[in-house]
């Protein structure tokens, strides 16, 4: 398939499952959540990887900040996602919940510009849709895909992508540069695409 039908077929898919998503009622939305705290509480446990990369939700993404509350009163070390000025670069800056946030160059909330930019071993990732192969469907902007091509040998982070069990997909629709993601969680489970000693870095 041409990367033009790629492009195509992501773009229905992303104004579909954009609308599923937001028209989930409040009461499903918050069944989902809590089950996919509980399971990400656990499944983190199991893991050696001491910072993270999280978000905080933007256009009806699962809300998960209470596990982040909880990382860092752990010790774990956070970080968020920053777009810069040129609106095309994506940092991960250290992110203390007990500091105030600021307006990226996309106008959402992220650490002020004397925030650190760190390299993490894992990226808590939010999706609109996961593929049957791990492929990454956001918003389509593209931030993920370049900051991790960014990354230099040795630095890439283990991926886990977070979405609601609606935004699994069967279909592959992975174009050349998408991010394709090592593990996915919904509220229904933990779904990994590579085995455990691929997933994160030494």
């Amino acid at each position: 398939m041409s990367e033009t039908s790629l492009s195509i077929i992501k773009s229905a898919l992303r104004r579909a499952l954009l609308a599923q998503r937001q028209d989930l009622t409040s009461s499903n939305r918050n069944v989902a959540e809590i089950k996919m705290a509980d399971r990400l509480s656990g499944f983190l446990t199991t893991k050696p990887w001491r910072s993270y990369a999280v978000f905080l939700p933007w256009r009806g993404e699962p809300d998960l900040t209470e596990v982040w509350n909880r990382m860092h009163e752990d010790g774990y070390t956070l970080a968020l996602p920053t777009c810069l000025a040129d609106r095309k670069t994506m940092q991960m800056r250290s992110w203390l919940l007990t500091s105030s946030l600021e307006k990226d160059a996309l106008g959402l909330p992220a650490p002020a510009a004397s925030a650190k930019p760190i390299l993490c071993d894992a990226w808590i990732v939010p999706c609109l849709g996961v593929g049957p192969c791990g492929e990454r469907l956001g918003a389509g902007m593209g931030f993920y895909d370049r900051a991790m091509a960014a990354l230099g040998p040795g630095q890439r982070p283990a991926t886990i992508g977070v979405c609601f069990e609606s935004g699994r997909v069967q279909t592959p629709f992975a174009e050349p540069h998408d991010l394709l993601l090592d593990a996915c969680l919904t509220e229904a489970g933990i779904e990994h695409f590579k085995p455990p000693n691929e997933a994160y870095r030494a």
